[in-house]
């Protein structure tokens, strides 16, 4: 657990932070392309789904 003071400077942190004004964030698709790139390598994607539904039933 924080200390009392830790505490009081946390909060005062997150109080700031949410009054600041929200700005909106566009991402475009190009931005995106590629970023997962690697992450499926070596596993086949019919195996991975099968592999989820599993946990559903």
């Amino acid at each position: 657990m924080l200390p009392h003071a830790d505490q009081l400077r946390l909060m005062e942190k997150l109080i700031h932070r949410m009054r600041k004004p929200m700005r909106r964030q566009t991402t475009t698709w190009d931005a995106l392309y590629g970023l997962g790139k690697g992450v499926w390598n070596g596993l086949d994607a019919q195996d991975f789904v099968t592999e989820m539904r599993k946990d559903r039933e």
